[in-house]
């Protein structure tokens, strides 16, 4: 063995080595660092494709030089990435769902419409398909001189009942007991609940867009990351607070533009479970429509409901996919519990 071929080894060994301890490093700052940093916001909101690409490049470099030593360090590193950073999702284990008195089951949908802008027929057909229960609806509003695309879902969709507050929309084949919609200061989308008598059975489902992380120019961003992170903190506190007082189960849905890793995300899965995470397969990402490579819309689930099957659908009627959702709901000790 030559000394190239000697040195050439022990550099991708090297570079191995540190591929794989930034990749160890990245991962607690993605979960626990603050987003108003604006280099952390990057690192969270980054398509997770983009942490292989050094492994990618290293582990081609070895194999057409046949540097196998290096492989070693590459296959940790890709394991880890596959664990920590892709966001797949194969539920080996039964969500944490408590034991139901007479469940009810039904069908969930959410989608963001973006005003019906790549075409109201096209949206339309897409939710029919699933024929949803209950239809979450973010950017379903009037915008650039478009017709409200509400009105028009309605008439081609019979038998839903209306909950709405401006671009947040909730339709739902039961009865709406009650419905209020909690703002926020600075002028972002706060949070649409509504209160549904599912055959007897109390459900409270809220429906919310969470402001992006970015905003503006480059040149802004300094400025605006911050800022926008304190207002997603606001909107995340707010849900929060509010589904975890419901005494009846509990559904979120929406646009949460945010990725499934960050202190935003672990904020929300302190208290509910993630309905794909839970029962979902693959990687579940939702945007953009025509490549997906982030997860950003979600369903989020109290422990009195059971997800028993979550899945992004291949549409392209708006610039993300829709998320569809079966649930099994019941009164049971949790429910009691935040009642106390």
């Amino acid at each position: 063995m030559t000394n190239a071929v000697i040195n050439a080894q022990r550099r991708l060994r090297i570079f191995s080595l540190l591929n794989l301890a930034a990749l160890l490093v990245l991962w607690p700052i993605q979960n626990l660092a603050p987003e108003r940093f604006w280099p952390v916001m990057f690192l969270v909101i980054a398509p997770p494709l983009v942490f292989l690409i050094p492994t990618l490049l290293l582990f081609a470099t070895g194999w057409k030089r046949k540097l196998r030593p290096g492989i070693a360090f590459l296959s940790a590193a890709f394991v880890f990435w596959f664990a920590a950073f892709s966001g797949f999702c194969f539920p080996i284990f039964k969500s944490p769902g408590a034991e139901y008195s007479a469940p009810q089951t039904i069908k969930a949908m959410t989608y963001n419409i973006r005003s019906g802008s790549l075409g109201i027929d096209a949206v339309i057909a897409t939710i029919a398909s699933q024929n949803p229960d209950v239809l979450f609806l973010q950017e379903a509003w009037p915008h650039d001189a478009r017709l409200d695309p509400v009105p028009l879902i309605l008439a081609r969709l019979k038998n839903y009942k209306l909950a709405r507050h401006q671009q947040l929309v909730i339709l739902s084949k039961f009865p709406i007991q009650e419905k209020h919609y909690y703002p926020l200061t600075e002028h972002q989308a706060g949070v649409l609940e509504a209160e549904l008598n599912v055959n007897g059975q109390s459900l409270s489902v809220f429906c919310v867009h969470f402001s992006i992380p970015l905003n503006g120019a480059p040149a802004d961003w300094p400025r605006e990351i911050p800022k926008m992170a304190r207002i997603r903190k606001a909107q995340s506190e707010l849900l929060n607070r509010l589904a975890s007082q419901s005494a009846a189960p509990v559904i979120i849905a929406g646009d949460f533009n945010t990725p499934p890793r960050g202190v935003l995300y672990r904020g929300l899965a302190a208290q509910f479970s993630d309905a794909f995470k839970s029962s979902g397969r693959g990687f579940g990402k939702t945007f953009p429509a025509g490549f997906p490579l982030e997860r950003i819309d979600y369903f989020w689930t109290s422990r009195d409901v059971k997800s028993a099957r979550a899945e992004v659908l291949p549409s392209r009627a708006s610039d993300r996919r829709a998320m569809v959702g079966e649930f099994s709901i019941g009164q049971n000790s949790s429910a009691n519990s935040r009642e106390n």
